[in-house]
């Protein structure tokens, strides 16, 4: 009987295990969220996938998207089978249109901020599970000021810390609501724009003047113990673009000279290679990673090695139109949209065949085409080849 016991236990913890994923709802607040890479309000790009915000205006309704990475598929991050995603009860669904909510993905968890839509002002923020089980309410947020997108800069155990913009205002609030709190507290006020957040720490750019001299000034500002520090600074010239940890410069007119800083030393920039065979007409930052670069420069791409400085023209994907005429276009990755070696690009799936070329060397499509998503390969396109797979949209 004991066995018989033990066997029917065995049995059931299995059916349990077996069960599919709507039948054993995970803690949404549990902090399982791999770490996100890059994200803005509407897109959050982890290990996984990417998750993103899309809008049906007409109707005043949204959903919660996940696109994996390794299936090269996108669907509604519902895991409850037979759902149609069309009532409140899908963990997917969202009322109201864009900007009535905000996707935040940091220190491991999936939250989305639900906003007063005519102010912007954060109402109450949800915990999500990550596998698409459902969401839960993590607190309400009475009193806040007004916001502007990304309001949310980083959240702990401890509480939440918002960017709070006022109109009128050259620097904004930073603001600290805690954990059990019922009224936020101003820390202070926070210069320039927010660069990112990293480990609970702030890194913001601003514009500097001394004398005749104009730059740009990065700070880094501790959100547990208030202290600042500068990070760097550099030619108001040049243009930055942050991946991971590390600042990446490009100082076009001074021979295409491309530097790197990394957020967490107190090294200044340090000069890794000039491109001067390109001359000094501006040149744009696209991607980065590790040592390794891709520049866009009068309708081209070059994948460049920074410790090498060699440098490698980008074969496009090339489309073909009907009259024979070969267009091309090159990736484009956005914020929120990149992780790894992977990145969400748009391409545009041809129905009659009907492309112009726009600025950048891009595809502008027209009537005889429409945006189809595709998952780059950021490795190869890194080394100079564009790798895209076509995303299959399910559900």
């Amino acid at each position: 009987m004991k066995l018989l016991r033990i066997a029917a236990a065995a049995l059931l913890l299995g059916a349990a295990l077996l069960a599919p994923p709507a039948a054993r709802q995970s803690d949404p607040a549990r902090r399982t969220l791999p770490p996100a890479e890059s994200q803005d309000a509407d897109h959050a790009a982890t290990a996984d996938g990417v998750y993103s915000l899309d809008w049906d205006e007409a109707a005043g309704t949204g959903l919660l998207w996940f696109t994996r990475w390794d299936t090269a598929s996108a669907a509604p991050l519902c895991a409850r089978r037979g759902c149609t995603h069309t009532d409140a009860s899908c963990p997917a669904r969202l009322e109201g249109g864009a900007g009535a909510w905000q996707l935040f993905a940091g220190n491991g968890r999936l939250l989305l901020l639900q906003l007063e839509p005519e102010t912007g002002t954060v109402q109450s923020i949800w915990a999500v599970s990550p596998d698409g089980t459902g969401r839960a309410l993590l607190r309400s947020c009475p009193g806040l000021p007004g916001w502007q997108r990304g309001s949310l800069l980083w959240e702990d155990d401890s509480g939440f810390w918002f960017w709070a913009w006022e109109p009128g205002q050259s620097a904004s609030q930073l603001v600290f609501l805690p954990a059990g709190g019922q009224e936020y507290q101003q820390i202070g006020l926070l210069p320039g724009s927010v660069l990112a957040v990293r480990d609970g720490a702030v890194y913001s750019i601003e514009y500097r003047q001394d004398g005749e001299t104009y730059d740009w000034l990065i700070r880094a500002l501790d959100l547990h113990s208030g202290q600042q520090r500068e990070v760097c600074s550099f030619p108001m010239e040049a243009q930055l673009l942050l991946r991971e940890d590390t600042l990446y410069f490009c100082h076009w007119q001074d021979g295409c000279a491309l530097y790197t800083k990394n957020l967490q030393d107190s090294e200044p920039p340090r000069l890794r290679c000039r491109l001067t065979s390109l001359g000094s007409s501006f040149a744009e930052l696209v991607d980065a990673k590790g040592d390794r670069v891709v520049l866009q420069r009068a309708g081209a791409q070059w994948a460049v090695d920074l410790n090498s400085g060699a440098r490698t023209w980008v074969q496009p994907a090339w489309l073909t139109a009907q009259d024979t005429e070969v267009w091309y276009r090159y990736p484009y990755p956005a914020r929120g949209t990149y992780c790894g070696g992977h990145a969400l690009v748009w391409g545009y799936e041809r129905t009659d065949s009907q492309y112009a070329l726009g600025d950048y060397g891009r595809v502008d499509r027209t009537a005889g085409s429409r945006p189809a998503p595709c998952i780059l390969d950021r490795d190869a396109w890194l080394a100079g080849q564009v790798r895209l797979t076509d995303v299959t949209v399910e559900g």
